[in-house]
């Protein structure tokens, strides 16, 4: 290629270039964008600034996000999707002065300029680092996670998944022998059927229970599924999801709350549970109507 000239380049092009005649490939990866926790005048400016550079904008997580966009750090499936991913967690400021680097065609702002601070005061910010970790891409390996109930499974399936475990839904219908639950590796995921505001049938309730009872004569616990989110932000199953040991969530306390289960919205905070019920849980601030 001739000094002075411009060519456009596609995928799958070679290059060289430099007195050392280095050779590089070309390769698209398509941006793709989530947001998590933004209002509605948010979101309509992250989707313009991000059409404008080329990409596009999902309501859901999937592998195929390039990032996360927030204001501010709250632990929701997204956020723990993102993380298990290695993919960044950015203010949607980037976006825009991005576009406007972009434009004046000047080199693109550092990401690390963007990162958007943690904002859960009962997990605290010391030693948390929420960049992209190898140690989470495979947090879940050999662990099997047992839900009992459609909606969790539905909910925190992906994040199991995304970090190579296995996530299994049982109910009555499909009953498998006592003995399935406490096999190694198995994580049984507590419904909070202990939980005033959770919707379960009594028959149903019933039957968990008696899960329930078979693990605590065995020695074992169900793992909270706040555990999820923290086993990942921490990149530990050592203190987190190991239903031989005990909860180690060195949380902050706070008020009473009601359970995860309750679920507002499609993508809910994950907020930890103390063991004696002393830590709030807040509804992800992202409507439904705003994830359309």
């Amino acid at each position: 290629m001739q000094n002075g000239f411009s060519r456009t380049l596609k995928s799958g092009d070679g290059i060289t270039f430099g007195v050392f005649a280095s050779k590089f490939r070309i390769e698209y990866e398509p941006l793709v964008a989530c947001s998590s926790c933004l209002d509605v005048s948010g979101k309509t400016a992250l989707n313009q600034a991000i059409l404008q550079l080329g990409g596009f904008t999902v309501n859901n997580w999937t592998e195929e996000c390039t990032h996360l966009v927030m204001v501010s750090v709250k632990v929701t499936i997204k956020t723990i999707c993102a993380l298990i991913c290695g993919r960044p967690i950015v203010k949607p400021e980037y976006f825009t002065e991005f576009l406007k680097a972009v434009q004046s065609k000047k080199q693109p702002p550092q990401i690390e300029s963007f990162y958007p601070p943690l904002d859960e005061p009962s997990i605290g910010s010391k030693n948390v680092d929420l960049s992209g970790r190898q140690e989470r891409k495979q947090i879940f390996k050999g662990k099997t996670f047992i839900f009992l109930n459609a909606k969790q499974h539905k909910k925190l399936s992906s994040a199991v998944v995304f970090g190579g475990g296995e996530a299994r839904l049982i109910t009555e219908e499909n009953e498998e022998e006592h003995n399935f639950f406490s096999a190694p590796g198995t994580c049984v995921v507590d419904t909070g059927i202990t939980n005033s505001q959770t919707l379960i049938p009594d028959c149903q309730k019933k039957w968990i229970q008696s899960i329930m009872d078979m693990l605590q004569r065995q020695g074992l616990r169900p793992i909270p599924e706040a555990e999820i989110g923290l086993a990942v932000i921490f990149m530990t199953t050592k203190n987190y999801c190991d239903p031989q040991g005990h909860p180690s969530t060195g949380l902050k306390t706070t008020t009473p709350g009601p359970s995860l289960s309750q679920g507002l919205s499609v993508d809910e905070k994950l907020m930890p549970s103390a063991p004696v019920n002393t830590t709030t849980y807040v509804a992800d601030t992202e409507s439904e109507q705003a994830d359309t």
